[in-house]
């Protein structure tokens, strides 16, 4: 049986220690004091929150962590493969300049397909990102009416975080913000119907 990750990746967001990128004089970011070396070294650990914390942390590094991020999307936590996924999202088209492109796409396109994981969604943002193809932003909004709330509240942050280019979501956004019986889905939708529209988020 399949368990969503959400769980684990929200007891891990209170567990790990906020991590703030830096800059060392010659410019290479650190993140929590660690350079993406570093951090991708911890990908290898048998642990899975020594690697969870790693895979959380590359997003600062932006491009010059595509290879790490698509490394992890063969791993075998499901926590892992989401910010993975979530992190390539971040960096978008970017992904689709590198010689990996094809097969990072084929493997988001893979996890995209098993909606009965949480990780579906982020592999759909994911592939939305980096090619535009509509059919990946149809998944994300379809995940607004997931009866889980975590799955919900995540579809919508998503959704903001693409910003104007999602606009084709606002009519089940204020659906979902005007309907919805769960007080944080209601919120998460505000809060990306605001951000497509560019409004400030309150």
């Amino acid at each position: 049986m399949n368990h969503s990750p959400l769980p684990l990746i929200i007891a891990l967001a209170f567990f790990i220690v906020a991590c703030n990128s830096e800059s060392t004089a010659n410019d290479e970011v650190k993140v929590a004091g660690r350079t993406l070396a570093g951090w991708t070294t911890d990908l290898e650990s048998t642990n899975e929150i020594v690697r969870l914390r790693a895979v959380k942390s590359l997003g600062p590094f932006k491009e010059k962590a595509i290879d790490a991020l698509a490394a992890c999307l063969t791993d075998s936590s499901d926590a892992v493969k989401y910010w993975a996924a979530d992190h390539l999202g971040s960096v978008g088209k970017q992904v689709a300049q590198t010689e990996s492109h094809q097969e990072i796409a084929k493997r988001l396109e893979a996890l995209a397909k098993d909606e009965k994981k949480a990780v579906s969604l982020a592999a759909a943002y994911a592939l939305f990102q980096i090619n535009g193809t509509g059919k990946n932003l149809d998944r994300v909004i379809e995940k607004l009416r997931h009866p889980v709330r975590g799955v919900a509240c995540s579809a919508a942050e998503f959704l903001g975080k693409i910003g104007p280019k999602a606009k084709a979501s606002l009519a089940e956004l204020e659906s979902q913000f005007k309907n919805h019986k769960d007080y944080h889905v209601r919120g998460a939708c505000q809060n990306a119907i605001r951000k497509i529209k560019g409004q400030p988020v309150m």
